[in-house]
């Protein structure tokens, strides 16, 4: 796997390398913001979108909950079933916050996102939260100090789907 640091922004001047370092502290998660990388072939969107990938889960294991002086990474990035909208060659891969793991094995994607978004919704009488694949009342609170604070998620494109679509 490439990391950020072995990225050669001299090699691609156009890529603002303090724009990735501010990426790389993962603040776009908390904000529930997209990335999305565009640019020509062989400029590095892939290394790069590899690259904060990793640096999000070393922040994610480098942030010890309350009461750890350590967090482990745990395996958490899961490969589901599409369901619902796909792209087509696409590998959907999926971070799923670990009171929701049981519940998600085995699911589509689209009916773990609904049970996540179930739990962080205030609102639980909508048609989303209906009909899921588990009573509503047996899914966990998300912890307070849980981090991301939602189900994440991203779909890896082979390089020759990504030509097609550009």
């Amino acid at each position: 796997m490439k990391a950020l640091e072995e990225f050669d922004f001299t090699q691609a001047p156009q890529i603002p390398a303090a724009r990735i370092r501010e990426l790389a502290e993962g603040g776009y998660i908390e904000r529930s913001e997209p990335v999305v990388l565009i640019g020509e072939c062989g400029t590095g969107k892939s290394h790069l979108a590899t690259g904060l990938c990793l640096a999000a889960c070393r922040a994610m294991a480098q942030t010890p909950r309350p009461g750890e002086s350590s967090l482990e990474l745990e395996p958490s990035l899961f490969v589901q079933l599409p369901g619902g909208k796909s792209i087509p060659g696409a590998v959907p891969l999926v971070w799923i916050p670990a009171p929701l793991e049981k519940y998600c094995l085995g699911k589509t994607h689209e009916q773990c996102a609904s049970m996540d978004f179930c739990i962080r919704t205030t609102t639980k009488n909508v048609p989303t939260c209906r009909n899921l694949a588990v009573d509503l009342a047996h899914l966990p609170a998300y912890p307070p100090d849980m981090r991301p604070r939602r189900m994440l998620s991203i779909a890896l494109l082979p390089p020759t789907r990504m030509k097609r679509l550009g």
